[in-house]
């Protein structure tokens, strides 16, 4: 009989411990996976709020303003696109997913008034996956500027800007 209890009493121990490592690994499963949706959360979050988020229409609108009411309107997409066509009297520091451009950018906002209307704006690609428009608004934002936008060019500049018929200028490329 001493054999048949301490089998069972095995089997129980083997069975609680099957149970306590199951539920174990169960819970750090849940526990990472929640873990990871937070840092996708996190990562994911835009810079700015859906008030900051300005539509095409809207900027066109205001550049049509007298010169004092106009937001200044700043590319931080690439130089080919900024030189083929870009918004009326917007200014280029390069792209803000490179180093040298989003330096550029924060040494020139450095003599612009916090209070400044700024507006950003790339159009190198879909608004969702865009390099260049989330580390300039960040780097503006965490600088102190409190009128900051960004300029929502969901497809691409040629799309959402060109084909809409909205003005545009083009520059020559830098002499070598």
């Amino acid at each position: 009989m001493s054999s048949r209890i301490a089998s069972a009493s095995l089997r129980r121990s083997v069975q609680v411990m099957t149970l306590g490592f199951v539920s174990g690994t169960l819970l750090l499963g849940l526990s990472t996976a929640a873990r990871f949706r937070a840092a996708q959360t996190d990562t994911t979050a835009e810079p700015w709020s859906s008030a900051q988020l300005v539509q095409p229409a809207e900027i066109v609108k205001e550049l049509g303003a007298p010169a004092k009411d106009r937001p200044l309107v700043v590319c931080v997409g690439f130089d080919f696109l900024y030189q083929a066509a870009h918004v009326p009297g917007s200014v280029f520091y390069g792209p803000a997913r490179e180093a040298a451009g989003l330096q550029r950018l924060k040494d020139a906002a450095q003599s612009w008034p916090r209070d400044r209307d700024i507006v950003i704006y790339c159009g190198c690609c879909p608004f969702s996956h865009c390099p260049n428009a989330r580390p300039a608004f960040a780097a503006l934002k965490r600088t102190g500027f409190t009128h900051l936008r960004v300029l929502n060019i969901e497809h691409d500049f040629r799309t959402d800007w060109l084909k809409q018929g909205y003005p545009v200028e083009q520059s020559l490329p830098p002499t070598k």
